[in-house]
């Protein structure tokens, strides 16, 4: 079976979504199917782009390719799961948050601040609504993503775990003296919260530092947090480590830390 897999990217970024679209694949192709992983570059903001977005995904046609056919098709995240195949299948990372939950967070909010904003949510609900009931099969990557997809849309779905690459690696790996850091691998950024393991640094009374790991809009603004604060010496930051020195930091920690805001599923805590 040819698959497609489907996957808006956020050029320059990886993180647990890419990492997820990757691991799909090869599974696929171990399964013995013909598998690619077909993304469009896109950008959520303004809210007039996100719009913009949604309708490239939904007139992308994907039923054939260089002249064969696709049998089937697996959307992953908004807005790609927005296209039209006859045997598209959801695996559900989660919703447009900021369509959502997030629509009035005080601190999290971005659609609902923008004047086109109230008028492109009503446009991703209705597109959901649509393209989600076109699924033959709905699966969702967590319980919490189950949840706000069943409040907000009524759409049921099945829960589908999957395997994180680096834990299954790690569980292989013999275990190690424990270190003095308490380690913070993710994608810098507001929902992602390094600002409060950063802030509770002030408090600490023993030796432990703290390692962040990653790259992202926010890694300036953390960077002054830290100088602000006079945590120099307390906290450290490694940008854009290889798997290798991934692994390497998770055996030698003393702790890890993971704090995002309300996740939807997490690789780290695997």
């Amino acid at each position: 079976m040819r698959v497609a897999v489907l996957h808006p990217q956020t050029a320059f970024v990886r993180g647990g979504a890419e990492m997820h679209a990757e691991g799909l694949v090869r599974a696929l192709r171990a399964a013995g199917h013909e598998a690619d992983l077909v993304q469009i570059a896109g950008k959520w903001y303004p809210a007039s782009q996100l719009a913009h977005q949604m309708a490239v995904w939904r007139s992308f046609d994907i039923t054939e390719s260089n002249g064969l056919k696709v049998d089937a098709v697996i959307g992953l995240k908004f807005p790609a799961y927005l296209v039209e195949h006859e045997r598209k299948i959801v695996w559900l990372m989660h919703q447009h948050r900021t369509a959502y939950e997030l629509w009035d967070h005080p601190e999290y909010a971005d659609l609902s601040r923008q004047e086109d904003g109230p008028a492109v949510r009503d446009m991703v609900w209705n597109a959901d609504r649509l393209a989600l009931n076109e699924a033959k099969r709905v699966f969702t990557n967590s319980s919490n993503v189950k949840e706000r997809l069943w409040t907000s849309l009524r759409i049921p779905s099945e829960v589908l775990y999957h395997p994180s690459p680096a834990m299954e690696h790690l569980l292989d790996e013999p275990s190690g003296p424990l270190g003095d850091y308490v380690l913070f691998p993710s994608r810098m950024e507001s929902l992602k919260r390094q600002s409060l393991v950063v802030d509770a640094m002030q408090h600490v009374k023993s030796a432990a530092t703290l390692l962040l790991v990653g790259k992202g809009p926010d890694e300036q603004a953390l960077r002054d947090r830290v100088d602000r604060l006079g945590l120099q010496q307390r906290v450290r930051f490694e940008i854009e480590v290889t798997d290798e020195r991934l692994f390497q930091l998770y055996e030698g920690a003393l702790a890890v830390y993971y704090g995002p805001f309300d996740e939807y599923y997490g690789y780290v805590t695997l």
